[in-house]
C-alpha cells in the first residue's frame, strides 16, 4: 500500500528547508539540488510539490505564514491586552536561531521582490503581520490613532530585527527585548489595573 503523504505539510517542510538554505546561501544558492540535499532526499521530493524555482519562490511566504499561525495561537494566552501585544512584537523578533534564520530568509526575499519572488508574496508577509499588530493593539490606543500605532509597531519591529541582523553582536535577544519594552512604553501607555 502507497505511503499517504500530507501534501501541505510537505510543502511547509520544503520552506523550512528553503528558509535554511537562504539563511546560509542566499537567493542565489536556492535551487531544488539545494534543497533536496538540505532535506536529505531525491530531487523529486522537491519537483514533485514545484514544477519552477518561481513557483517555490511565490509559495515560500505563504508557507511560512502558516506556520507562523500556529506559533501566533500559542500567544494569546495571557488575559493582559498589553502583554499579550508585547509577546507578538517580541515573537518578530529573531531573538533565537530559527528566527534569525526566518528574517535572514525573508529579507532575501525582500531585497529580490523585482526580481524573482512576486511582490505580492512578499506583501503578503507584511499585511499577515500589521494584521496581527493591529488586532492586538485595537484595544489599547484610540481608533483615531490605530493606524499610525501599526505603523509605528512595525517600524519598531523591523528596525530591532535589520539591528539585530546587522549587528547581531550588539544586539543579543536580551537588547531586543530591551529595546522593544522602551519603545512601546514611548509609544502606548500601559493601563493601570
Amino acid at each position: 500500500m502507497p505511503k499517504h503523504v500530507d501534501h501541505g505539510q510537505r510543502r511547509r517542510e520544503i520552506a523550512r528547508a528553503a528558509v535554511r538554505v537562504l539563511a546560509r546561501e542566499g537567493l542565489a544558492g536556492l535551487s531544488f539540488r539545494s534543497l533536496a540535499a538540505e532535506m536529505g532526499g531525491s530531487l523529486t521530493l522537491v519537483t514533485h510539490y514545484y514544477s519552477t524555482r518561481d513557483e517555490l519562490l511565490a509559495d515560500i511566504p505563504a508557507q511560512m505564514v502558516l506556520d507562523w499561525q500556529e506559533e501566533v495561537d500559542a500567544l494569546d494566552l495571557d488575559p493582559d491586552p498589553f502583554v499579550r501585544l508585547r509577546n507578538l512584537l517580541a515573537w518578530l523578533l529573531p531573538t533565537d536561531a530559527d528566527g534569525f534564520n526566518e528574517e535572514v530568509a525573508r529579507f532575501a526575499l525582500v531585497a529580490s521582490s523585482e526580481q524573482e519572488v512576486p511582490m505580492k508574496s512578499v506583501q503578503d508577509f507584511d499585511t499577515y503581520i500589521r494584521t496581527l499588530i493591529r488586532d492586538h493593539v485595537q484595544v489599547l490606543v484610540s481608533p483615531d490613532d490605530l493606524e499610525v500605532t501599526v505603523d509605528l509597531l512595525r517600524a519598531l519591529t523591523n528596525g530591532i530585527t535589520v539591528h539585530a541582523l546587522t549587528r547581531p553582536q550588539e544586539c543579543p535577544a536580551s537588547r531586543q527585548l530591551e529595546l522593544l519594552d522602551a519603545g512601546m512604553s514611548s509609544l502606548i501607555r500601559q493601563p493601570v489595573v
